[in-house]
C-alpha cells in the first residue's frame, strides 16, 4: 500500500495532469516527506552528541587552567 498526498493530488488533476501521473507524483512525495522525518531525527541525535562533545571538551579545558 502506498501513501499519497490528497492534497498535490487534487491540485494536479485540477491541472490537467492524467491520473496515472498524479498519483506517481503524490506517492513520490510521499516518499519524499518519511526521508525528513528521518533525517530530522538523525540530525537532533547528532545535535545532542556535539553538545556533549562540546561540553566535555570545556570541562577537560577548565580542568587544564584551574
Amino acid at each position: 500500500m502506498t501513501v499519497m498526498s490528497g492534497n498535490l493530488y487534487r491540485a494536479l488533476k485540477s491541472a490537467n495532469v492524467t491520473d496515472d501521473l498524479a498519483q506517481k507524483a503524490a506517492e513520490e512525495v510521499a516518499g519524499h516527506d518519511t526521508d525528513i522525518k528521518d533525517i530530522k531525527a538523525t540530525l537532533r541525535l547528532h545535535s545532542w552528541m556535539l553538545g556533549l562533545i562540546i561540553a566535555g571538551t570545556a570541562s577537560l579545558i577548565l580542568k587544564a587552567f584551574f
